[in-house]
């Protein structure tokens, strides 16, 4: 009998303390480097402020002229951080520019997992951790967007991959019903939906 486990997570994480109290914790974890200095709208720099608030790890940015903005954080490398914000802008507006990036300090170094977030990256190693306490074998699979799920059971690494790999694909699909064509275009061109193992733990 096998156990199926599923969390995806998102990556934005909010925090729910005082709006200043928060970016003083964001300021002094992470460094802030405006890269193309220039007048934001209204809602632009709203949003702006909620990134440098909000924002954790590793993040990106973006406007364009238009008004349009997109911005990702608490993801494991600057150049995830940097291609999900840029097609969340991309997709319904064109010429979206890089505005701001943040990096961790270095007294928080970087864990790269395939692009997850830091959250999630941290709970897939305490789920497989926790999973596999008792002799039992675990894998995680994850894509680039929706996150990660594991799949648990006595069973031999290469069946454990398989099984993996499908139930994370069995878990996109619903998802992926709900986004627009051109979405799931630009994700699928991106290699964004690509599920691959990411962790695996077998009973020895």
């Amino acid at each position: 009998m096998f156990n199926r486990v599923l969390f995806a997570s998102a990556f934005v994480v909010a925090l729910t303390t005082h709006a200043t109290q928060a970016q003083q914790i964001a300021i002094r974890e992470s460094n802030l480097v405006i890269i193309s200095p220039r007048t934001l709208s209204t809602n632009q720099a709203d949003t702006f402020e909620e990134f440098k608030s909000n924002g954790r790890y590793f993040g990106a940015f973006y406007v364009s002229a238009s008004g349009a903005f997109s911005w990702r954080s608490n993801l494991n490398t600057l150049d995830a951080a940097k291609q999900l914000s840029f097609l969340s802008c991309s997709m319904s507006n064109k010429n979206c520019q890089i505005y701001a990036t943040l990096s961790p300090k270095p007294a928080w170094p970087a864990k790269p997992v395939e692009g997850l977030s830091r959250t999630a990256a941290e709970s897939a190693e305490r789920w497989l951790r926790e999973t596999t306490v008792n002799g039992r074998s675990a894998a995680v699979a994850a894509d680039g967007y929706f996150g990660w799920s594991g799949w648990q059971g006595k069973i031999e690494e290469a069946r454990l991959r398989t099984s993996a790999l499908n139930h994370c694909k069995d878990e996109q699909k619903a998802r992926i019903d709900k986004l627009e064509q051109r979405q799931r275009e630009a994700l699928d061109q991106k290699g964004l939906l690509d599920c691959s193992i990411i962790l695996i733990k077998t009973a020895r």
